[in-house]
């Protein structure tokens, strides 16, 4: 057991002791099965399969000459429960699942997935290297060479609560393709931490050669993610069974994830916990030895400035709302800006007959993301900073007029307003894992743009596909081809962004506003039931009172000093 779930578990006495509600149980039951995510990407033939196929001492548990139609995420992590031990769950994207054997998912039901039906597929593996790394959910992703719906899925389903994400390269082919290229500027654009694999090591060409190839793969890296971040090389070779860098360095997020679960999700959880007990114990001790006029007076005010900050409250919610909505149309314009400002490259590839769909995808999902973060996350955090101050100042609502004691706490405001607020590594991690806990983080928030742009190849097609083979000049068609996009094309992918966003932005807005709301009802019934164990404890008698004063005071002392110490 953990220092924190040490600590939560005297936590927990304490709000036994004062019939005080508890969420600590299911908090500490989700800890054991919070998992971070670390996705492995990559063209086909990559050997990022083969490397963990290597890593993890199987020959053949994950396919290495798979095919596109049978793609689908593949998840490893070790179960949490011995009943869970080499089984696999198959996930399809109607919401239904299977769970069956390993041996038999490897005898016949591996090769008879579809890629097109199929979400994913969670390996639950009795397997040492992952015993080693509790906290990690590895995940082989299909190759970036099967279409527009693998590039949404890597960043839709793992970007959000994912450590890093793996970039396998082969030794032999350092080359960046469009494909992995996109998909690094989106990460980069949520944040989040790149580490490059260079597989195939045995095959690698010679020395003067294979040096030039990866300062080359350096310089075009540093194109797509910027100059100043950072990038791990690790180098495997499955041929000799060296994939001791790979190793290490999931080992290393591995321990950099508990640090960051601590941080950004227990740490916080125990806080404001903690925050809800102390306001009830400060708010009893200093009404302790009130009269029954005094303890009238005191009601009367608490129950009015309660009503004034639960006001000020609503309508800062109302404006948030607001704000939600339109910064969710100011992302729909920037996607369309995008599509009207990259309209040459458009062109040029619907008259080459190139990728127009994978290029308009990765525009509008690239912009619509960039705005999410430049506009929405800075909202959000500004309102949550504000809850944070006014649940505070719910809390100072238990001084009394008499001075006795001034309670405010600054563990909730921490809580709430913490470094996962920005966007970033620990922030994604928390947004996932911390919401669902009432912990409220708010980190990246990636909008799941998907598919937007299938259909565009055919649109264009039936519009502009004989025009340069009739004999008519390049630049009418050209011009055709403009006249298309801004007409039909545009107009369809934007029919099918705006929903996309609109929806998105709401169920984060909504998301955040519940766990606030949550909040403040936890702390509007502490304080509640402060007044009343109060009143009902009135007729008591001096010593009785002088003993409950002795043993609320040193429960708020053992809390502030487990505070003190984690």
């Amino acid at each position: 057991m953990s220092a924190i779930q040490e600590v939560l578990e005297e936590l927990r006495e304490i709000d036994e002791k004062y019939e005080l509600p508890n969420r600590i149980d299911k908090f500490l039951e989700e800890i054991e099965e919070e998992r971070v995510c670390v996705p492995l990407i990559g063209q086909f033939s990559s050997g990022k399969s083969r490397a963990l196929n290597t890593l993890l001492g199987y020959s053949n548990l994950l396919t290495v000459d798979i095919v596109p139609e049978t793609a689908t995420p593949t998840e490893l992590c070790y179960p949490r429960s011995e009943k869970s031990l080499d089984t696999v769950d198959i996930i399809l994207n109607n919401g239904s699942s299977e769970v069956i054997p390993l041996e038999t998912y490897l005898k016949s039901r591996r090769d008879s997935l579809v890629a097109k039906e199929t979400a994913h597929v969670s390996m639950q593996l009795n397997n040492s290297v992952l015993k080693a790394l509790p906290r990690l959910c590895i995940v082989d992703m299909p190759g970036f060479g099967s279409g527009i719906d693998v590039h949404d899925k890597a960043i839709n389903n793992y970007a959000v609560n994912s450590m890093a994400y793996i970039v396998a390269f082969p030794a032999n082919e350092l080359t960046m393709t469009t494909q992995i290229g996109d998909a690094l500027k989106e990460l980069c654009v949520l944040n989040k931490p790149i580490c490059v694999m260079i597989t195939k090591e045995d095959i690698a060409p010679p020395e003067k050669d294979y040096k030039a190839m990866q300062e080359n793969l350096k310089d075009k890296l540093k194109r797509y993610i910027g100059e100043d971040r950072e990038v791990e090389l690790l180098y495997t070779s499955s041929k000799s069974g060296d994939v001791s860098d790979l190793k290490n360095y999931l080992v290393k997020l591995h321990e950099q994830s508990e640090q960051l679960l601590r941080e950004q999700k227990h740490i916080p959880f125990l806080k404001t916990e903690a925050g809800d007990t102390l306001a009830y114990l400060k708010g009893r001790l200093a009404k302790n030895d009130l009269s029954e006029s005094e303890l009238a007076e005191e009601e009367a005010r608490i129950r009015r400035e309660m009503t004034e900050c639960e006001r000020r409250m609503t309508s800062r919610t109302s404006r948030f709302r607001a704000d939600a909505a339109y910064c969710a149309e100011s992302i729909i314009g920037e996607a369309r800006s995008a599509l009207h400002q990259n309209m040459e490259t458009y062109v040029s590839l619907a008259i080459n007959k190139g990728d127009l769909s994978s290029r308009i995808n990765s525009d509008v999902r690239l912009a619509v993301n960039e705005g999410a973060q430049q506009r929405f996350v800075p909202l959000a955090q500004s309102y949550v900073e504000d809850m944070a101050a006014e649940l505070s100042s719910m809390d100072e609502l238990t001084v009394n007029p008499h001075g006795l004691t001034t309670i405010k706490d600054s563990n909730l405001i921490e809580a709430l307003s913490s470094g996962a607020l920005t966007a970033g590594l620990a922030g994604t991690i928390a947004t996932t894992l911390g919401l669902k806990l009432g912990t409220l983080a708010i980190g990246a928030v990636a909008i799941p743009v998907i598919g937007i742009a299938i259909a565009v190849a055919g649109v264009i097609g039936s519009i502009i596909g004989g025009l340069v083979s009739s004999a008519k000049k390049r630049e009418e068609a050209k011009n055709t081809a403009r006249q298309a996009l801004a007409s039909q094309v545009f107009p369809d992918v934007m029919g099918k962004v705006e929903p996309m966003v609109k929806k998105a932005i709401s169920d984060k807005t909504e998301e955040i506003t519940e766990a606030i709301e949550s909040r403040v009802k936890d702390r509007y019934q502490t304080l509640e039931r402060s007044l009343a164990d109060t009143r009902a404890g009135l007729e008591a008698a001096k010593e009785e009172k002088a003993e409950a004063a002795a043993t609320i005071g040193a429960d708020i002392a053992k809390i502030e000093r487990l505070l003190h110490d984690i």
